[in-house]
This record gives C-alpha cells, structure tokens and sequence, in this order.
C-alpha cells in the first residue's frame, strides 16, 4: 500500500535504506511532491540488481509471461507541483549530461534555467511559466544520466507536463522544442487563470460519489471540478480558490484521511483552462515532429487537461 502523509517529507538524496527506487517514486506522486531526488547512479544501481536477480531465476521461471513483464521498464515522467528550489543541482554538478541539458534550455530559453532551479526563489520557481520548463529540464537531465547508464525503457508516459518529456523520449519532439512549448504553455494557463485566483486540492479516504456531493456542495462558492482520479479513494478537484478551500474543509468534515492543495499555480486540468489549450494547440502545429500520429494522439487526450 502506497504511504499517504500530511507533511512535506524532506527531500533524500537516494532511495530510504530498505524502500525500493520504484516505491519511493510511487509515494512521491502520491504526495504530490518529491520525496527525493534520484540520484542517477543508485537508481542505476537498482535497475541493474533487479536485472540480476531475474537472470538468476531458473528457465522455466524466467521465461514464464509475469517474469517476463517484471524485466521490463516504464519512465513515468513527473507533472506540476514537484518542483523545488535546488532541483536539479546535484545532477548538473555532477554529470557533464546533465549540464549539457541545462546549457541547452539557457540557450534556448535565452534565460538561466539552471539558475532559477538552483536559487528560486520559491514564489517565482512555482509560477507555472517558471516551473515547467524547469520541471521539464531537470526531468530531461535526469533521463540522460540514467541513459548514460545502459538503461532504457520499454515504455513511457507522463503525468501532465510529463508528457511532454515523454513525448521527448519516445523521438516525437526535440528537447529544444518541447522546452520552448512547455513555457508558452505555462504562459497561457497563468494568463488563463491569474496566480492566486484558482487551487487544486487532493482528497484522500473518501471514494468518488462522496466527493461528488462535495463538488456540488462547494459550487455555490464558484467554479469545481473533478481534476485528476488518482486511485478508488484519492481524487484532485481544482477551481476557484474559495470553492477548493470549502471543498477541503467539507472533506475534513466528513472524515477525509487527508486534504492537501497542491503546491501549483492554478486550476489545472479544468475547463478554465480550455482556452489555454487552444492556443497551445497553435504552437505545437507549427513544430517539426517525427511522429505526426503519436502527435494527433497526445492532443486528443490532452484536449480538456491542457
């Protein structure tokens, strides 16, 4: 069962003594925030014993169809609200790939993209036109180390943003592309919703009818919805900032294990931000990519996520 916590854990450098590189990151995405940021080396590491293990099971065994699915890896690439200030530094200092990557995004950008993830400040760092081509570079950055590694995966996605590296990986953007793509894109949901004006909160312990009720209950307060389904019993909803806050205290109120607004700028994955992912539509059309299909596809799944 994945750990749910109230507080902000501190960030590890490398996976807690006994708790899997896989587990760690699981919890991360359920907390809505990094528990740790992976060190390329011990997650190379991890990969590489797990790998290991599997060649020492017997034939019979290793060739059985559940082996064969654990001797495959996924890259789920992260979304908004794992950002922090520091991110991405001891990758940069570290790995000339990783360094190459933020020299990049500077070049690009025509901004320092290592600075701001190195110094923030927080209230900058989390406006979504900083955070995600920030979150996007240092996620790329990641990627090249472990690449550097001999690891590659056999299938990739992404929360949100993470799309986007995953669209990255998988050969159908250019990382100079996407980079650019990603800061529009968080250009157009602040201009779409002014910082401040919306939230996103998790609830967890409750299942989907009851914070329906709520959903409705707290619409008289302004704009709600249902955001993301994480799991059964954890669900997102975003909107106005006075709907979330009475969405959360209904929630409390009616025994929510726990309630969390994420550390993000605005309502996302919300019809708000509907007019946001028009104009982004514009601009990804007007890119060169090498898989036109793959392209189409991604836009259809992101029409209302934006």
């Amino acid at each position: 069962m994945l750990r749910q916590t109230r507080r902000k854990p501190e960030p590890y450098k490398t996976a807690p003594p006994g708790c899997s590189i896989g587990a760690v990151f699981e919890t991360a995405a359920i907390c809505g925030v990094p528990l740790f940021e992976p060190d390329a080396r011990s997650l190379a590491a991890q990969l590489a014993r797990h790998s290991e293990k599997l060649a020492l099971l017997p034939k019979s065994v290793r060739t059985s169809n559940t082996v064969k699915a654990m001797s495959k890896f996924a890259f789920v690439f992260p979304g908004q609200g794992t950002h922090y200030v520091g991110m991405g530094m001891d990758l940069a200092d570290h790995y000339a790939e990783a360094a190459a990557v933020f020299e990049q995004a500077n070049e690009v950008m025509g901004m320092d993209i290592l600075q701001l993830c190195r110094s923030g400040p927080e209230s900058e760092l989390v406006k979504t036109e900083n955070a995600q081509p920030t979150i996007h570079t240092t996620t790329i950055a990641l990627l090249k180390v472990v690449e550097s590694h001999g690891f590659c995966a056999h299938v990739t996605a992404g929360f949100s943003l993470g799309e986007y590296a995953a669209l990255v990986y998988a050969g159908v953007l250019q990382f100079e592309d996407s980079v650019k793509l990603v800061q529009r894109r968080g250009m157009f949901m602040q201009n779409a919703v002014p910082q401040g004006v919306g939230k996103m909160c998790w609830i967890s312990g409750l299942d989907r009818p009851a914070v329906e009720q709520i959903v409705t209950q707290a619409s008289d307060l302004g704009l709600i919805e249902f955001s993301n389904f994480n799991c059964p019993r954890q669900i997102i909803v975003a909107g106005y900032a006075t709907a979330v806050e009475r969405a959360a205290e209904l929630a409390n109120l009616r025994g929510a294990s726990a309630t969390t607004f994420l550390n993000v700028s605005g309502p996302f994955h919300t019809s708000l931000l509907l007019g946001a992912g028009q104009q982004r539509d514009l601009k990804v059309r007007c890119l060169s990519v090498e898989n036109v299909e793959t392209l189409e596809a991604f836009l259809r799944e992101m029409d209302h996520a934006v």
